[in-house]
């Protein structure tokens, strides 16, 4: 091995007990280094901002009373010529540390935003249809947030109320007053809010009265619990249910993937459900043919 690769590697494996917090010994194997070569492609794409392979994918949200489609998250993936497919579970996580993840959030906003415009157009959607997208704590803490949206609300010609923002709890997390102000100015917007990977944490649901979102996403791993074999745990659910019908929230049940579970939240008169059951993220072109198969609906 040459010598200054022998000091790069070495360099690289202190690099990663640092990272880790932990006193260990790490060995510098061929996969390890395989690994964060890939991730210091995957950070120098972000830092030169060639995302060109960054794309959106769609997962339909539906009503649960009748299974019709309402509305749509956007979803980052990415693909690159010299890597391939990257996953969100990489890329997100790779960007939040290089303080980077706005780049994502803000292509996947502008992408949400021309599709809703087309497909309106195109009179695919029905006037309640919505479309989705996340936006993270370290984007909604930046300064330019505000301009963005309105930015692109502006250049596209849409109404606000044609689209909502996921935010989770973790901005909670942030300046509470400046969170504050920043929702107001997005609901001044017209823009709905949901709060994302809602559970049962007792700090999140003690703040929700003062804050200006109108729908809460409760998060898959508090639906998993409801299986025909626990019915004990389906007062977890009904009290979350409860507690936000009580404040005129909307409910949007995430991870729908049984039989079981769609007729248990339709008992409870859940709002929206989104999950493997109905759909998985898919591609503009097989949402499209979705939305041209809904019988007789739109």
């Amino acid at each position: 091995m040459p010598i200054e690769n022998a000091f790069k590697y070495t360099n690289m494996g202190m690099v990663e007990i640092k990272n880790s917090h932990i006193l260990k010994i790490i060995e510098v194997t061929e996969e390890l280094i395989k690994n964060k070569n890939r991730e210091n492609l995957i950070k120098s794409y972000l830092i030169d901002q060639t995302i060109d392979g960054l794309y959106p994918v769609y997962q339909p949200k539906f009503d649960i009373q009748n299974n019709k489609i309402i509305g749509a998250e956007t979803l980052a993936r990415w693909t690159t010529n010299d890597i391939g497919f990257i996953s969100p579970a990489e890329f997100i996580p790779i960007s939040e540390e290089i303080n980077l993840v706005h780049l994502i959030d803000y292509k996947m906003a502008e992408e949400s935003i021309k599709i809703i415009k087309k497909w309106k157009n195109e009179r695919l959607i029905s006037d309640n249809f919505k479309i989705s997208f996340n936006i993270s704590m370290q984007t909604f803490e930046r300064d330019d947030i505000i301009d963005t949206l309105k930015n692109l609300i502006t250049k596209y010609n849409i109404l606000g109320e044609w689209i909502e923002i996921e935010i989770t709890e973790s901005i909670l997390s942030s300046d509470f007053n400046d969170t504050l102000k920043k929702l107001d100015n997005i609901k001044k917007l017209n823009i709905q809010m949901s709060i994302d990977d809602f559970t049962a944490g007792h700090s999140t649901a003690s703040l929700l009265p003062y804050l200006p979102a109108s729908i809460v996403k409760f998060d898959k791993s508090i639906l998993d619990i409801i299986t025909e074999q626990n019915i004990y745990n389906h007062s977890i659910y009904k009290n979350l249910i409860n507690l936000a019908k009580d404040l005129n929230l909307k409910i949007v049940a995430e991870g729908i993937e049984t039989e079981y579970q769609l007729n248990f939240l339709k008992e409870n008169n859940v709002d929206i459900g989104q999950g493997f059951l109905f759909s998985r993220p898919i591609s503009q072109i097989d949402f499209e043919n979705l939305l041209k198969n809904e019988d007789g609906t739109y």
